[in-house]
């Protein structure tokens, strides 16, 4: 857990510092509130515009709709989806402003004409007022969450650099790459003699075994201590040689799935590709190294 403590500390001065920077001051949330009443009250006038200029298309086609009776306006709105759609769109319009305070006395008209004027009486609070109204009320929890970010991002990095410097085993849990690329070389040229003779179809369970072995035992350790290589040598220096590795890693295992499959021709090849990239892995390495 105490490798996760930075990263812990990191993540949630994230969340800290970004739910109390997103809050406002009085002022300003209720100049938002006006504003959402103001657009509602503005969608409800659109529509009833739209309603109007519709009932004078259909007066134009010779529907007038002031004339009509309620049984002939309902008819009317099963045989005309203009008149249904603007109808429905309407209610749903005058609906939502309800929610917005609206009685069912109100004019809609009349009722945004205040509301424009409640958020012009309100007014949006100038730059520095509003900075100061919010550090007021989230200032603080907001500097408390830069604070985490800071002191996670150090601890986070402390323990990247004790990683690097192989853990709580300090020296001894450094990644030895040239030991294990010399033990990986040897392994891998053991399994690939014990499969010279191995024909198509024949089952080879020691190597795939021994495959499994080297993975646990050495390659795995290796590519989870790749940080200590990129620290030590830098990321171009280790892509040198961490690059012919990985290829031979990668055909280490194409090795195992093929005499999983009964592939003995192809698992001898990925072993002879396999054993020629670690070597060109350790003269990478070596030649990193000789440069310092």
């Amino acid at each position: 857990m105490k490798g996760y403590v930075g990263l812990v500390l990191l993540v949630l001065g994230i969340v800290v510092a970004a739910a109390f920077g997103a809050r406002n001051g009085d002022r300003h949330v209720h100049y938002r509130q006006a504003s959402a009443q103001v657009a509602a009250g503005q969608h409800v006038s659109d529509v009833l515009d739209e309603g109007r200029k519709l009932n004078e298309t259909l007066k134009s086609e010779g529907v007038d709709l002031a004339a009509l009776s309620m049984e002939e306006h309902l008819a009317l709105m099963e045989k005309e989806p203009r008149l249904r759609q603007q109808v429905e769109k309407t209610d749903e319009a005058i609906t939502n402003l309800r929610k917005w305070g609206m009685t069912g006395d109100d004019n809609p008209l009349h009722w945004l004409a205040r509301a424009k004027q409640e958020r012009a009486h309100i007014g949006l609070p100038e730059p520095s007022e509003r900075l100061g109204a919010w550090f007021s009320v989230g200032g603080t929890g907001w500097l408390a969450g830069i604070l985490l970010i800071v002191i996670g991002a150090v601890l986070a990095r402390l323990q990247q650099r004790d990683d690097n410097a192989g853990g709580a085993a300090g020296t001894e849990g450094r990644v030895d790459f040239p030991r294990a690329l010399a033990e990986t070389r040897t392994r891998v040229a053991a399994i690939r003699a014990s499969i010279e003779e191995l024909k198509m179809d024949e089952d080879a369970p020691k190597a795939r075994n021994a495959i499994d072995q080297l993975g646990a035992e050495v390659l795995d350790p290796l590519v989870e201590g790749r940080g200590q290589l990129i620290a030590r040598h830098g990321l171009a220096g280790f892509a040198e040689y961490f690059g012919p590795f990985s290829a031979g890693e990668r055909n280490v295992n194409r090795a195992w799935s093929a005499l999983t499959d009964g592939h003995a021709v192809v698992a001898r090849e990925a072993l002879d590709v396999a054993l020629a990239a670690f070597e060109a892995a350790e003269k990478g390495y070596e030649a990193v190294e000789a440069r310092g």
